[in-house]
């Protein structure tokens, strides 16, 4: 077996979560921040479709040292404002709604363009794939098996999914 496939494609480290029932695997480098959504804000946030950083970080938290990539470098004030949108995934089989069973969000980005997937299970570490099987299909660029042996995931296309779904933060 070659690197590549053992990392997946690109020699990639991937975050694998669970979303309407569907294993995903999700770029390490597409992540900025993975945590659970508080119980009492989550019908909000499933009902109005779209997270605001106020209602998930915590009071006393600088917003900024919670986050990866370019949200990072905003400011505290600017970043507890902001409305990101609940991205879902196409292709792949997955349901087009958001997971009711969902209690982790996890913010991706890609450059500036940002979203939140609401997930009922998240990896707290990034985890190589042992396999790589291109086949796209809407924001899915294939399906990747998982190290351990349990099975396959589908691999998403953070930026394609971000550039139909997201939204372009600007300071």
């Amino acid at each position: 077996m070659n690197n590549k496939q053992q990392e997946g494609p690109g020699g990639k480290r991937f975050f694998e979560m669970v979303l309407n029932g569907k294993a995903l695997a999700v770029p390490e480098e597409a992540v900025a921040m993975i945590c659970a959504i508080p119980g009492k804000r989550k019908k909000k946030i499933i009902k109005e479709n779209r997270v605001c950083f106020k209602d998930v970080i915590p009071f006393l938290a600088k917003p900024g040292q919670l986050l990866q990539g370019p949200l990072s470098t905003l400011k505290g004030s600017f970043l507890r404002k902001l409305h990101l949108p609940v991205i879902i995934p196409a292709g792949g089989g997955l349901p087009e709604y958001s997971d009711e069973l969902a209690s982790v969000m996890v913010v991706v980005y890609d450059g500036w363009w940002s979203g939140v997937l609401l997930c009922s299970e998240a990896g707290p570490m990034p985890v190589p794939l042992s396999s790589y099987e291109k086949g796209a299909s809407g924001d899915i660029t294939g399906r990747g098996g998982r190290a351990d042996g349990r099975g396959s995931c589908l691999v998403v296309d953070v930026r394609k999914l971000l550039r139909r779904e997201g939204f372009l933060v600007a300071n």
